[in-house]
C-alpha cells in the first residue's frame, strides 16, 4: 500500500473492518427486542417530520430564490477555470 491519502484511508478502514468482523464473531448472538409502536405514536413522528420539513422548506425558498447563481455565469468575463491556475502557477 501506498503513502497517498486514499491508499492509506483505504488501510485504515480495512484493519477496522477486519477487527470489527473478528469481535463481532466472537461475540455471543443477542436476541433482538421486537419493538413497534402502536399507530398513533407513529402517526404523531411522521407529522412532526413533515411539518419540520415543510417549515425548513419555507425558510430556505426566498433566500433560494435570491442567489443569483444562474445570472453569474451569463456574463462574457466570467472564465471557467480551475483554482489552482488563478494565480498562474499550477
Amino acid at each position: 500500500m501506498g503513502l497517498e491519502p486514499f491508499g492509506l484511508l483505504f488501510g485504515v478502514a480495512l484493519y477496522v473492518g477486519c477487527a470489527w468482523g473478528w469481535t463481532y464473531s466472537l461475540t455471543p448472538g443477542v436476541k433482538s427486542i421486537d419493538f413497534r409502536p402502536s399507530a398513533m405514536p407513529r402517526m404523531l413522528i411522521s407529522l412532526t417530520a413533515l411539518l419540520l420539513l415543510y417549515a425548513l422548506a419555507r425558510g430556505l425558498w426566498p433566500e433560494l430564490n435570491e442567489l443569483d447563481v444562474l445570472n453569474a455565469l451569463d456574463s462574457e468575463t466570467t472564465v471557467l477555470a480551475p483554482r489552482i491556475f488563478s494565480d498562474g502557477s499550477f
